[in-house]
């Protein structure tokens, strides 16, 4: 449809009315999933957005890359864009505007937390640029999409990267305690099959370390299950619990004695 001048805002077409009906679609997802015809037409309208406005910096039309984004990643039938959609948001991440990469980092935690595709290693490292970047907002909404797109694969440097950053940021007035919590739901998700049980205790034990109040008893109590558990199963098992529960003493005794050298509370 031709529209008069009158209907341009900043060289672009309504990109408010665009806004609004890519909100609509996302609203009437079912209906849309039930229409083969009407998902066809919306796929390529989303796809034509995102083909045509990827790497603009206008706001205006950042804020509509967002909504097509959510939209894509609340449709089922809107499967094949993911990755278009990821990289058109991937590009917030360079940007030198804060509000734009917050926003791009909560765009790529809704395309995880739904219809979760695969980071590429330049994406990866993008996200995780993000715990230097100097809001501290930014930093602890990178660490959550870091955890979110933990896999089998990535999950020890993850995991580590995200609580050596928790660690350095203890004086912050950032609360990181859902963050903690979360890596101690991919410890325990992932913790065996990794299959390195001296990293899961030491992980443990760092997470204490981080951890404060009530979150730090919970994880206290976590540590001396691992401690206490039954020697069960084959004798191969049993010599790799004692290794971790060895290594573990250790690890508790160096705190110990580090407290009491810089005659700190233990």
């Amino acid at each position: 449809t031709q529209l008069p001048a009158d209907y341009q805002y900043r060289g672009h077409l309504v990109p408010h009315l665009q806004i609004y009906c890519v909100r609509l679609y996302r609203r009437a997802s079912d209906q849309v999933s039930r229409t083969p015809d009407l998902s066809d037409n919306i796929i390529s309208s989303l796809q034509s957005i995102l083909n045509e406005f990827t790497g603009c910096k206008d706001l205006i039309i950042q804020a509509l890359l967002y909504e097509t984004v959510l939209t894509i990643s609340s449709l089922p039938t809107a499967a094949c864009l993911l990755p278009s959609a990821l990289r058109s948001v991937g590009i917030f991440l360079t940007s030198r505007h804060h509000s734009t990469v917050y926003t791009g980092l909560c765009a790529l935690d809704a395309i995880f937390r739904q219809r979760p595709p695969r980071l590429t290693g330049d994406q990866e490292a993008a996200v995780l640029s993000c715990l230097s970047h100097p809001d501290p907002a930014i930093q602890r909404r990178a660490a959550e999409l870091l955890l979110v797109v933990a896999s089998q694969e990535n999950v020890m440097s993850i995991v580590d990267r995200v609580l050596a950053h928790v660690a350095d940021s203890g004086g912050a007035k950032t609360d990181y305690s859902m963050v903690v919590d979360r890596v101690v739901i991919l410890v325990e998700r992932f913790g065996d099959s990794v299959q390195d049980c001296d990293w899961k205790a030491s992980t443990l034990l760092r997470i204490v370390q981080v951890s404060k109040d009530d979150q730090r008893d919970k994880m206290m109590e976590r540590l001396k299950f691992l401690l206490t558990s039954s020697d069960e199963g084959d004798a191969a098992t049993v010599l790799e619990l004692n290794r971790v529960r060895i290594r573990l003493r250790k690890l508790l005794t160096d705190i110990v004695a580090s407290r009491q050298e810089a005659e700190r509370p233990v």
